[in-house]
């Protein structure tokens, strides 16, 4: 009587695969663990592959994994503007304090944050408001964004149909001679 392996060891076993980059299945009969004493055989294995949709869960799996991801970087730049946000803010209010209490004509410096802090609040001022509506956004939403920016002022744009340009209405000259 053959040996039934279980679902549990099945679901492991796609694991184990995923887990060592997607080795082919000789070298992850090498490297798996037994049931109860048992190692499937490479027919069993290559069936498990293929009725299981080990390729296509895998391929979902790293497609989770890179949003994942994309969404760790997104919220990094997000925090990013944030802090910048305050920087410059606390910047532009340092500045305006010094001012308040010198002359202008004493300290550049004052002069120096008031315009370095009011340089970094327009750049950041809602730069993470954008980035975290754009982490919010399926790909779809995405896509269709980025269709709209590159069509941005296509139809602007004088498009010449080489059939019907005016040079059809310039008669041929009668000599053999290359132009």
């Amino acid at each position: 009587m053959a040996y039934k392996f279980t679902e549990k060891y099945i679901d492991q076993m796609f694991y184990v695969w995923y887990q060592n980059d997607r080795p082919g299945l000789s070298k992850l009969h090498n490297i798996m663990p037994e049931e109860e004493g048992k190692k499937p055989s490479l027919p069993t294995l290559q069936a498990w592959y293929k009725d299981f949709g080990w390729e296509q869960r895998a391929d979902a799996l790293d497609g989770e994994a890179s949003r994942s991801l994309d969404q760790q970087v997104i919220q990094k730049r997000v925090e990013m503007w944030e802090k910048l946000e305050v920087v410059g803010g606390t910047l532009v209010d340092k500045g305006k304090a010094y001012l308040e209490t010198h002359e202008l004509s004493t300290d550049m410096s004052a002069i120096r944050a008031i315009t370095d802090g009011a340089e970094l609040l327009r750049a950041s001022v809602g730069q993470a408001e954008a980035w975290f509506k754009i982490s919010q956004m399926t790909p779809a939403q995405l896509d269709g964004a980025f269709r709209a920016l590159l069509n941005k002022g296509q139809n602007e744009v004088d498009v010449v149909d080489a059939e019907s340009s005016d040079t059809e209405s310039i008669p041929e000259q009668e000599n053999d001679e290359p132009i």
